[in-house]
Order: C-alpha cells, then structure tokens, then sequence
C-alpha cells in the first residue's frame, strides 16, 4: 500500500510541473508572437530614436513592451532592442529581440 501511494504522489508531482511547463510554455509563445509582431510594426515604421513603451490591449492585459531605439553612427545603423514582460501570479518574465534597421527606420537621414 505505502508503494502505491508513493507511486501515486510521484505522479501526482509530474502531472502538476508537466502542467507549469505547458503554461509557461503557452505564455512564453504569446510573447513571442506579440514581440514580432511589435519589431515588425517597427520595421515597417519610421521611428525616432529614443525609449519607448506600451501595452498589448484588453486582449493581452498581462503584456506590455519597451523598446529602445539607439542610432549607431560608426556603423550607420539603428540597434533596436524590444522586451516584451508578462506576469504570472507574482512573477514576471520577459522577452527579448533585438535588430539592426537601415539609418531611415530610425528617422534617422542617409
């Protein structure tokens, strides 16, 4: 009987983190669908350089981005650095992406 139990706690115990991965692991999806979406919504846009920031929506409450554009003279390109974050319970997590655009993305002149 106690081998049993035992048995059913370690079951139990997987059962419980496969759950915890699945959800991190659907979060983590999100956010990363979320962040290309807002690097393409940048490369498609012309930014100035500069740190900027925001949020997803009411559909993505849990979500925000920063980003950070910075102009890289020697090397005539705009770094562009996006960090989405997400709560679970207490805890934040959080993504990032980083890029390198042409000057103009960066409103930057050529």
């Amino acid at each position: 009987m106690g081998i049993l139990a035992a048995s059913l706690l370690a079951i139990n115990h997987s059962f419980s983190s496969a759950l915890k991965a699945n959800s991190y692991g659907e979060s983590y999806t999100i956010a990363s669908l979320l962040a290309q979406e807002k690097m393409a919504e940048i490369e498609t846009t012309s930014y100035q350089t500069g740190t900027f920031e925001g949020d997803f929506g009411k559909d993505y409450p849990s979500y925000r981005w920063k980003s950070e554009i910075i102009f890289l003279e020697d090397q005539m390109v705009s770094k562009v650095i996006l960090t989405v974050f997400w709560k679970r319970g207490n805890k934040e997590y959080q993504l990032n992406l980083g890029t390198l655009l042409p000057p103009r993305f960066a409103g930057e002149s050529q």
